[in-house]
C-alpha cells in the first residue's frame, strides 16, 4: 500500500501541476498579441446598446373616421462604419501579405472550390507570416495543415500536405464585408462607390444611417444578404391616403417623423408619442441576439379627428383643379364651412403636391393659400355694408338709390359701375352688384361705427386654427380713416383677408347675425357665436342674395336644381407690384350659402389670374360652387327647398269597395299611420 505521506505528496504535486498549467496559460494569453486581438474583436462584435423604441404618431381622421394620415412600419438601414472599415482594411492587408490581387483571389476561390472552402495556395512555412494572417482575424480566411487530394472543377488534380500550411477561403463569408457597400447600394438604388467612401470617412463611428424609411420589401432584401456590420432599425413613416387633395391642410412630417407643415406641424405635440428605451446585445451582423431589459415602454401618439369630410374635400379639389386648368389660372383656394357650426368641411389650395413624395415637398405647391394668401374680396363684401345699412335704418329694402349714369366721384376718386342702372332699390344693388349703390349706403353710416363693424365681422382677426403660415386681415387707412376708405372697403377694395376669413364672415347670414368661430375639429355641439348683426337685417340680406344666382343676377351659373342659392360674386383687379392695380389681371371670387331657406353650408371660391379671356367671378368661381355643392348636398343628404323644382303630386281617385276600404284601414292602423 501507498503510505499516507506518499499519497499526500502525490496530491500536492497534482494540484501544483494544475495550478502551474493554469498560471502559464494565463500568462501566455495576457502576453499574446493574437489573443488580445481576438478578444478585442469579440468585444467589438458583441456589444451592448441602448436603442430607441419609436412609437407611431397618432392618426388623423376625417369627421366620418376615414384616415387622412397614418403611420406605417418601415426600416432604417444602418451600418457600423468602424466594424466594416476595420474588416476592409484588414482584407487589403491580407491581400498584400499573400501577394494576390482582389480579382485573382475571387477567380481562384471560384475556380478551386472544394466543398464550402476554396483552396488558394500553399503558404511558406513562415511563422511570422502565418501569425500576421491569423492576427487579422478575417472571417472566411483559414490556414490549414491537411493531407488532401482532389480534382478541381476544371479537372486539374490538386494535392496539399500537412507538412506545409495551405490557405483556404470561404468566399461567401468574405463577400459579406468585401462588397457590402455595393450590395446595399444596389438594392437601395444608391451609388456604391460613394457609400463606400462615406463609410471610410466615418471609420471611427459605430452608427451610420444609409437610408431612412425603407419599405418592407427592400428591407427584407437587405436582411437576406446577412451582411456583417449592417442591420435594420424598425421605425415609422407617415402615409397620406388622400394624397394631394388634402396635402396643404394636413401637411407632412420630416425625415425624423416630426410635423413640418399643416396640421402635422401645428398639433405635433399631440400627435407625437413618447419614445421607449431598451438595452440589447447585437452580434457582428448587427442582429439583436438578446434583449437585456426595456427601461421605458413606448407610448403611441394621440389621434385627431377633423371636421373635414373626405368626400366633399375630394370633389372640391377635383372641381377646382379642373377649373384652374381650364382657365390656365395661377392659383386658387376654396373653403367650405358647416353653416350652423363653423366646422371646416373642406379646405383646398392649388397648386398642391403629393405629400407621400418627399421631392415634391418644396416650392409653391406646399403653400396653404386658403389661410396664407391675402385676397381683396371685392363685391363679396357688399352684403355686409348693405346689411349694416338695413340694421341702422339708413335704408329700407325698398329704398331707391340713385346710381346715376354709372359714375360717382368722392375725394377726387372716380367710382364706377359696369353699366348705368339709374335709380334702383337695395335688392337690385345686390343683384346687379352696384359699386355706387353700395358706396352711397355705406356713406350713410357713421365712419367710426362702420370701421368698428368691419372689425366686428372678423375681417382682421385670426381664425384660431393655429395653422402655420396664417395671415390676419388688414384694412387700408386704418390709422387715418377717410370717406374714400369707407367707400372702397364697402365693395371689397382696400381690405385684405384670407379665403377662410371671408367664409367665416358669411356665417352671420346663416345664423341670424351671429358670427361663429371656425373649427378644424368635429364639434359635439354648435358654438354660441357672437351677435354682430341684427337678425332681421341678416335674414333680409340673405334673401336679397338669392337674386344673384337667378336670371338677371351676376351668378346664374351658381344655381343648383332643387335648391335656393344665396351668394355674391366678386371680380377684383389684382394689385400691381409698383402700386395701384393691374389693368387686366383679376381675382375671381364667389361666396355662397345653400339651401338659402336654412343654410347648411357656406362655400367661398377664389381663383387668381385666370388667363383665357374670362375672369368674372360669376363665370369662373360660381360654376365651381355649383358643381361642388351639388355633390356636397347629396353627400350630406340635405333636402331640396326650391318649390319651383319640386315635383307636383296630383291626387289619384281610386274606386274603392267596402272590402278594400276595410283592408286599407286595417293596414294603416297596423303601420301606425
Amino acid at each position: 500500500m501507498i503510505s499516507r505521506n506518499l499519497r499526500s505528496w502525490l496530491i500536492f504535486f497534482v494540484i501544483l501541476l494544475a495550478f502551474t498549467v493554469v498560471a502559464s496559460r494565463a500568462i501566455y494569453l495576457q502576453g499574446s498579441a493574437a489573443y488580445k486581438n481576438k478578444l478585442t474583436t469579440e468585444a467589438e462584435n458583441r456589444h451592448l446598446r441602448t436603442v430607441k423604441l419609436q412609437p407611431p404618431r397618432g392618426s388623423i381622421y376625417d369627421r366620418h373616421g376615414n384616415l387622412l394620415a397614418l403611420s406605417t412600419r418601415v426600416y432604417d438601414v444602418i451600418v457600423d462604419p468602424k466594424y466594416l472599415s476595420h474588416l476592409l482594411v484588414n482584407y487589403r492587408t491580407f491581400l498584400k501579405l499573400v501577394r494576390v490581387k482582389d480579382s485573382e483571389l475571387k477567380n481562384l476561390a471560384i475556380e478551386q472550390r472544394h466543398k464550402r472552402k476554396s483552396f488558394i495556395r500553399v503558404l511558406p512555412d513562415n511563422p511570422e507570416l502565418l501569425n500576421q494572417i491569423r492576427e487579422l482575424s478575417l472571417p472566411g480566411v483559414f490556414i490549414n495543415r491537411v493531407d488532401l487530394e482532389w480534382k478541381s472543377p476544371a479537372g486539374k488534380s490538386l494535392r496539399v500536405s500537412k507538412t506545409s500550411p495551405s490557405l483556404w477561403v470561404d468566399w461567401m463569408a468574405i463577400e459579406h464585408y468585401r462588397a457590402a457597400p455595393y450590395k446595399i447600394a444596389k438594392i437601395l438604388d444608391l451609388n456604391g462607390e460613394q457609400l463606400s467612401q462615406k463609410i471610410h470617412k466615418r471609420a471611427k463611428s459605430r452608427y451610420l444611417v444609409v437610408k431612412r424609411g425603407v419599405q418592407p420589401n427592400l428591407s427584407l432584401a437587405i436582411k437576406d444578404l446577412s451582411l456583417r456590420g449592417v442591420y435594420l432599425e424598425s421605425t415609422y413613416r407617415r402615409y397620406y391616403p388622400q394624397g394631394e387633395s388634402i396635402a396643404n391642410l394636413v401637411g407632412f412630417t420630416n425625415i425624423d417623423d416630426k410635423g413640418a407643415d399643416g396640421i402635422e406641424r401645428s398639433y405635433n405635440q399631440h400627435l407625437t408619442g413618447v419614445n421607449g428605451k431598451q438595452q440589447v446585445v447585437r452580434d457582428a451582423l448587427g442582429n439583436v441576439i438578446d434583449v437585456v431589459n426595456i427601461s421605458q415602454s413606448a407610448q403611441a401618439g394621440k389621434d385627431i379627428q377633423l371636421a373635414i369630410d373626405q368626400n366633399i374635400q375630394y370633389f372640391a379639389y377635383k372641381t377646382l383643379k379642373e377649373q384652374v386648368n381650364r382657365h390656365d389660372a395661377q392659383s386658387a383656394s376654396a373653403v367650405i364651412l358647416d353653416a350652423k357650426t363653423g366646422e371646416i368641411l373642406s379646405m383646398v389650395s392649388l397648386p398642391s403636391y403629393n405629400p407621400n413624395d418627399r421631392s415634391q415637398r418644396i416650392g409653391k405647391g406646399v403653400r396653404n393659400r386658403a389661410i396664407s394668401d391675402y385676397i381683396e374680396p371685392g363685391s363679396t363684401l357688399k352684403p355686409f355694408a348693405i346689411a349694416k345699412g338695413l340694421e341702422y335704418g339708413v335704408v329700407e329694402p325698398d329704398s331707391e338709390i340713385d346710381t346715376g349714369r354709372g359714375a360717382f366721384y368722392i375725394q377726387g376718386q372716380r367710382i364706377t359701375d359696369t353699366s348705368a342702372h339709374g335709380k334702383i332699390d337695395v335688392a337690385t344693388i345686390v343683384q346687379k352688384s352696384s359699386n355706387i349703390g353700395t358706396a352711397k349706403i355705406a356713406l350713410k353710416i357713421d365712419p367710426e361705427v362702420y370701421y368698428q363693424d368691419l372689425l366686428d365681422f372678423g375681417f382682421t382677426s385670426a381664425s384660431n386654427t393655429y395653422l402655420p403660415g396664417e395671415v390676419t386681415g388688414q384694412i387700408n387707412g386704418a390709422l387715418n380713416w377717410q370717406p374714400i376708405n369707407q367707400v372702397t372697403t364697402s365693395y371689397g377694395y382696400g381690405i385684405n383677408m384670407t379665403t377662410l376669413t371671408l367664409a367665416r364672415a358669411y356665417t352671420v347670414f346663416s345664423n341670424q347675425g351671429r358670427l361663429l368661430p371656425v373649427s378644424l375639429f368635429k364639434l359635439a355641439q354648435p358654438p354660441e357665436g357672437e351677435q354682430v348683426l341684427g337678425a332681421q337685417a341678416a335674414e333680409t340680406t340673405l334673401g336679397m342674395m338669392e337674386s344673384v344666382a337667378k336670371r338677371g343676377g351676376t351668378a346664374p351659373k351658381a344655381a343648383i336644381k332643387g335648391y335656393r342659392v344665396a351668394g355674391k360674386t366678386g371680380t377684383v383687379h389684382l394689385t400691381a407690384s409698383s402700386g395701384g392695380y393691374e389693368g387686366n389681371e383679376y381675382l375671381s371670387v364667389f361666396a355662397g350659402l345653400v339651401p338659402a331657406s336654412n343654410p347648411d353650408m357656406i362655400m367661398v371660391v377664389a381663383v387668381k389670374k385666370p388667363s383665357r379671356g374670362i375672369y368674372y367671378g360669376g363665370a369662373i368661381a360660381a360654376p365651381v360652387f355649383q358643381k361642388v355643392m351639388q355633390q356636397a348636398l347629396r353627400i350630406r343628404k340635405v333636402a331640396p327647398d326650391d318649390e319651383a323644382w319640386l315635383p307636383k303630386l296630383t291626387p289619384v281617385a281610386l274606386p274603392l269597395t267596402e272590402n278594400v276600404t276595410s283592408k286599407k284601414s286595417d293596414s294603416m292602423q297596423a303601420s301606425g299611420d
